[in-house]
C-alpha cells in the first residue's frame, strides 16, 4: 500500500512539472522619454518574450493615468514568442518631471503583476 502511495505522489508530481509554467521577460522595465514639449505625444515599444514552458496570457495592462495609453499586439504568446507593447504619453500641460506606471497581469506564477515605469521631463512650449 506504502508503495503505490509513493508511486502515485511520484505520478502526480512528474505529471505536474509536466504541465510547464510561462515566464514572462521585458526587453525592460523602465523608458525615459528624455525633455519633451508640452502637448507633445510620445511613443516606445517594449517587447518581452514567453521564456516559459507553457503558453504566456497577458490578463490585463493597465495604465496609471489616463494620459498614457497602451497596447499588447499578443494576450496569448507561445513559449519562445515574443510581443510588443506600445506605450503612448501625452505629456499635456505637464509641467516638470513626470513618472507613470503601467501595471501588466499574466497567468505567469513567478510573475502575475509587473510595474513597467515611464518618464518624461516636460518643458513649456
Amino acid at each position: 500500500m506504502v508503495k503505490r502511495i509513493v508511486l502515485l505522489s511520484f505520478f502526480l508530481f512528474s505529471c505536474t512539472g509536466l504541465m510547464g509554467k510561462p515566464y514572462i521577460v521585458f526587453s525592460k522595465l523602465e523608458h525615459d522619454f528624455g525633455v519633451i514639449k508640452q502637448e507633445q505625444i510620445v511613443k516606445t515599444i517594449i517587447s518581452f518574450e514567453n521564456k516559459g514552458d507553457a503558453v504566456l496570457i497577458i490578463k490585463n495592462v493597465e495604465a496609471s493615468c489616463g494620459c498614457t495609453g497602451t497596447k499588447v499586439d499578443k494576450m496569448k504568446l507561445a513559449t519562445g514568442e515574443k510581443g510588443n507593447l506600445e506605450v503612448n504619453f501625452n505629456s499635456g500641460h505637464y509641467n516638470g518631471r513626470v513618472s507613470r506606471s503601467i501595471v501588466i497581469h499574466t497567468n505567469d506564477p513567478a510573475n502575475p503583476t509587473i510595474m513597467l515605469k515611464i518618464f518624461a521631463n516636460v518643458v513649456p512650449k
